[in-house]
């Protein structure tokens, strides 16, 4: 037991290495960059380790012996399977988890699961249904031995009820996979042996019915989410006359410009403006409804999601919610161009530029067009530029498709010659755009570009995702029980051990 109390603490550190150290920075949207803090981070955790280790190897003869000959009908062998059962859960996570840093340690090539959600939940949603069968039919077991007939006859109505809610919830929600179905069943059946067990057994007694609550939160949870995302749905669809592209698929997300009013789901949403306190970028959504008979549109509520600036380790999107009895609709920035907006500019006055690192393939968005990254051409005409051995010149070969379909294409040069970086301006007119092909990193196979928009004819605009996940407060729910429940054991446990 001290063991695993060690090993907790000890992946708790771990965790930490992995989200700051930049090494899952590619492979996880939870994950920091680079910090240059990897060194102290692992000095920091083999400090732990060691004195870990340090302290169990010293206190060895005084760990109290616990027999380990529990009986298959103990409440103890039950309690021993389920911590188990979490271990194998935490080794799955952590074994995954740790491609990266396999990868870099031993020089291997160990690829990361395709789709990530499938695959954990390939793992997780079973171990999860044992769990909730563990919770179950833990309580009924009696501390050294018990009577397995006695317990079985005593989970019978709770087996049942469960059995016949879970048909209930499979013919309204219809679930496709079987694994969901079996967790919905388990999930149900611990919310109901608990609950007998609180109201038959303990006979209601609050004091001694922490495990019982916090089970039945437990449950809760797990049926929630399981209700809420196997059954969540995108409202948000892109309805403009454009490719959004590969990183912002046309079925999730929704363009919307400042000032337009679009329809998303059974409501219409209006884009207001953002405006930025402290580090925090607020986006005001308008969420509306149509009245057909006088084509006016109310208000129900506005959203006001953010982006969180953070130079050092970067922006980060924090989604805002607008909850209902029955559902939750999520809504969170996917895209947004963060930098303040002119109104004094002139015609021909350009922002900033903007820099991006990119490889062909790319898509890069400007507030009017969606620019895609072809690649390098090579096919330079060497005697107009006057090259000579040793000198370079390529074009970088961009394709732009803007509000309207209208194709256009850049070709910025990036030349070497006489030792000399040679860099110029490439207009698109149309459009308003200025580039230039400033680097070339040939460790990573990127491309160093620069962007600027004309301020006159910039207008601001969002890519946004809103998902509903319906029967959300069913989760809820289950975490304020498993907090309460938390508390009761613990207050108990704090007033046995002041009497002792």
């Amino acid at each position: 037991m001290y063991v695993l109390i060690v090993i907790s603490f000890l992946l708790i550190l771990y965790s930490t290495f992995l989200t700051r150290s930049g090494i899952l920075g590619e492979s996880s949207v939870h994950a920091f960059t680079d910090l240059g803090m990897s060194g102290q981070l692992l000095v920091y955790m083999l400090f732990f380790v060691l004195l870990a280790v340090f302290l169990i190897a010293f206190n060895w003869k005084h760990i109290p012996k616990t027999s380990t000959d529990d009986s298959f009908t103990s409440r103890e062998f039950w309690m021993f399977i389920g911590m188990l059962v979490l271990v194998i859960s935490s080794i799955q996570i952590t074994f995954t988890t740790s491609i990266p840093v396999v990868n870099k340690i031993f020089n291997t090539n160990f690829a990361p699961p395709a789709d990530v959600i499938a695959y954990y939940n390939s793992w997780q949603v079973p171990i999860a249904t044992v769990i909730c069968i563990l919770i179950a039919i833990g309580q009924f077991f009696k501390y050294k031995t018990s009577v397995g007939k006695e317990v079985l006859k005593k989970l019978l109505y709770s087996f049942v009820a469960a059995a016949v809610a879970a048909l209930a919830f499979q013919l309204y929600f219809s679930f496709d996979h079987l694994q969901h179905i079996l967790l919905l069943f388990a999930s149900l059946f611990a919310l109901f042996a608990n609950a007998d067990y609180l109201i038959r057994t303990l006979k209601g007694k609050v004091n001694f019915s922490g495990a019982s609550i916090a089970h039945m939160g437990l449950a809760l949870l797990l049926l929630g989410a399981l209700v809420s995302n196997a059954k969540s749905y995108y409202i948000s669809r892109n309805i403009l006359n454009i490719d959004l592209g590969k990183d912002f698929p046309n079925n999730e997300n929704i363009m919307i410009r400042q000032g337009d009013t679009l329809k998303m789901g059974d409501y219409y949403v209006t884009y207001n403006g953002k405006f930025k306190e402290g580090v925090n970028v607020f986006f005001d959504i308008d969420y509306l409804t149509h009245n057909k008979l006088n084509n006016s549109y109310k208000k129900e509520f506005t959203l006001k999601p953010i982006i969180q600036l953070n130079e050092r380790m970067g922006n980060a999107s924090e989604p805002a919610t607008k909850r209902f009895l029955g559902k939750d609709i999520y809504t969170h920035i996917t895209y947004a161009d963060i930098e303040a907006i002119t109104n004094e500019a002139t015609a021909d006055e350009y922002t900033k530029p903007k820099s991006y690192d990119i490889k062909p393939g790319d898509t890069l968005m400007v507030s009017n067009a969606f620019v895609y990254f072809r690649g390098i051409d090579k096919n330079v005409n060497a005697d107009s530029l006057e090259l000579r051995e040793g000198d370079l010149a390529v074009y970088g070969v961009f394709d732009l498709v803007d509000v309207n379909k209208k194709f256009h294409q850049a070709k910025p040069m990036f030349m070497i010659k006489s030792r000399q970086l040679i860099t110029t301006n490439t207009f698109v007119e149309e459009l308003g755009l200025k580039f230039r092909f400033t680097d070339i990193n040939v460790d990573n196979g990127k491309f160093k570009f620069e962007i600027s928009e004309k301020k006159s004819n910039k207008r601001d605009f969002v890519i946004m995702k809103a998902i509903v996940f319906p029967q959300i407060n069913i989760l809820w729910t289950g975490c304020i029980l498993l907090v309460a429940g938390s508390w009761i054991a613990m207050r108990k446990r704090f007033k046995e051990s002041f009497r002792e």
